[in-house]
């Protein structure tokens, strides 16, 4: 917990203008890998920091909050999933990242995940954090029972974290950005993914099925696995240290990989 909170001391609010759009960030950290973190529907970044700080000893660390949600303007237009992918493209232009490993957790797995395919020259890595995305998703309902069983099993304390950001995001734009999220097909995307990838699941998560977990794992080229037993949809939140180890172990090999 101390190096958590010395870690948040460190992360600093900056905003820069995207687009027409000004965005708000947070940044720390030192290091020569660098290291995005995108967030999930209707979130902040907020939800992402216990596990940004445990980070920024090792690496230089970026947490956005993209148009439309947590410190950043709320644009009328809601953005989808390919105009998040764009816009955090557009973002590390303004901000001077020429290359970064992303990580992204539940929605925002779809946003690095077209990011990298588009942009594979920009991406080192891929940190896909419970990726949403199987064809249940698109039953409404389902998806709502889903995120109920889940969110009974995370702790208490992420619960109105994420009912200030809901509150900050709205209604309309949560509604819309979840039907692009069941528009967007991630299996079409994930083949096309040429740098390294690691993808992480709860055991307990009730929103991501076992099933999709190891077809999303199929799928990536170049992926390995790694299950955290018990953690539901959100350790990032739940279990940063674990989380950091296993991110760490991940972006270290990717450094000795491209000295080789």
């Amino acid at each position: 917990m101390m190096r958590e909170q010395e870690g948040l001391a460190q992360l600093s609010s900056h905003w820069v203008t995207v687009e027409g759009r000004r965005i708000h960030y947070r940044a720390g950290g030192r290091g020569e890998l660098a290291i995005v973190l995108v967030h999930g529907l209707s979130v902040s970044g907020k939800y992402l920091l216990p596990t940004a700080a445990r980070l920024i000893n090792s690496f230089r660390v970026y947490v956005p909050d993209l148009p439309g949600f947590g410190a950043s303007e709320k644009p009328r237009q809601v953005l989808d999933i390919p105009g998040m992918a764009e816009t955090l493209k557009a973002w590390m232009d303004v901000v001077g990242l020429e290359q970064a490993f992303l990580l992204g957790n539940s929605l925002g797995c779809l946003t690095i995940t077209m990011m990298a395919a588009s942009h594979s020259e920009r991406v080192t890595g891929i940190i896909l954090v419970s990726p949403v995305g199987d064809p249940g998703v698109r039953n409404t309902l389902r998806l709502v029972l889903r995120g109920l069983n889940d969110f009974v099993r995370e702790l208490p304390s992420l619960w109105p974290v994420m009912f200030q950001d809901f509150l900050r995001a709205g209604l309309r734009r949560t509604a819309l950005t979840l039907r692009s999220m069941q528009h967007c097909r991630l299996n079409l995307w994930l083949p096309l993914v040429e740098v390294p990838s690691l993808i992480v699941r709860g055991g307990r998560d009730r929103i991501v099925p076992m099933w999709w977990f190891d077809r999303v794992a199929e799928l990536l080229p170049q992926s390995r696995v790694a299950v955290m037993r018990d953690a539901a949809h959100v350790p990032n939140f739940s279990h940063p240290a674990r989380l950091t180890a296993l991110v760490r172990a991940f972006m270290e090999s990717g450094r000795e990989g491209r000295k080789s």
